[in-house]
């Protein structure tokens, strides 16, 4: 494990790995919040079908 530096000691360079390394960790995570935005979204198109057609009848 490498030594634990402050946040003073970072290098620009180092600064950008470790934030690119963090967004790569959280890609799963957004590929998940979008694909859950999308199906609710499919959710609210459905009922408002459901819900046009019984007022219709």
């Amino acid at each position: 494990m490498p030594p634990k530096h402050s946040r003073d000691e970072l290098t620009p360079r180092t600064g950008a790995l470790i934030a690119a390394e963090s967004m790569r960790k959280l890609d799963p995570v957004i590929a998940q919040v979008r694909l859950t935005r999308r199906l609710m979204a499919d959710v609210e198109s459905i009922t408002r079908r459901i819900e046009t057609r019984a007022g219709a009848r």
